[in-house]
């Protein structure tokens, strides 16, 4: 609801909102959301509005706290040289290595951007059965509900990201439930979901669809 409520505030016009669904045909849980290994993924973007260096910065916290603590990454460059040793990266990852690798593989998904129009990716790994950290970003408020499948903190905090990050590494039980609520959650978002609720706004504004 946050992007109708952006398109209010700077027209005046109401708005309908479509969400984008997850493809659950492609991303879905392939591995227990119970005991996963202390793993991390993150999407990684040069863009300073996608939060990166605040990502790393919690990823490095997190580090201290949890020595097992493993990362992994994934973006559409070559790996950063700056990405320190024990963090791994794919580049441009196939959609089975992102859904088993990655999303599958991890525990937590982190979202550190300081604003997202959606957030996609953070939604597909939801539907692999990750607990979610996020920055309170605009576009995860659709599907990440504080304390019920995730943590959100204020955007452009790293440490308040590391903080909860440490919080969900040491909570198994917490971790897990919150899991198993993303993927609840994650169910919501389908392609007929999208579909109804574009013909209900259609059928319920005709003149719209003849202009």
């Amino acid at each position: 609801m946050w992007l109708k409520q952006l398109v209010h505030e700077l027209s005046g016009d109401e708005a309908h909102q479509v969400p984008n669904p997850v493809d659950h045909g492609e991303f879905f849980v392939t591995a227990p959301v119970v005991k996963r290994p202390r793993m991390v993924s993150m999407l990684y973007s040069a863009h300073a509005w996608k939060g990166a260096s605040d990502g790393i910065a919690a990823l490095a916290q997190a580090k201290k706290a949890f020595p097992d603590l493993e990362a992994i990454l994934f973006g559409t460059v070559a790996r950063p040289d700056f990405l320190p040793d024990w963090i791994k990266y794919e580049q441009s990852p196939e959609r089975q290595v992102l859904r088993d690798r990655i999303y599958n593989g991890s525990s937590i998904y982190l979202c550190p951007s300081w604003s997202e129009g959606w957030g996609l990716p953070a939604l597909e790994a939801m539907a692999c059965g990750c607990a979610i950290v996020t920055s309170d970003n605009g576009g995860t408020r659709d599907f990440v509900l504080d304390s019920e499948n995730g943590i959100v903190v204020p955007p452009k905090d790293p440490r308040a990201l590391g903080t909860a990050l440490i919080s969900l590494l040491g909570d198994e039980d917490r971790r897990a439930a919150f899991a198993a609520r993303s993927i609840e959650l994650a169910q919501r978002f389908t392609l007929q979901a999208s579909v109804d609720k574009l013909l209900a706004v259609l059928d319920s504004n005709p003149a719209a669809v003849k202009s």
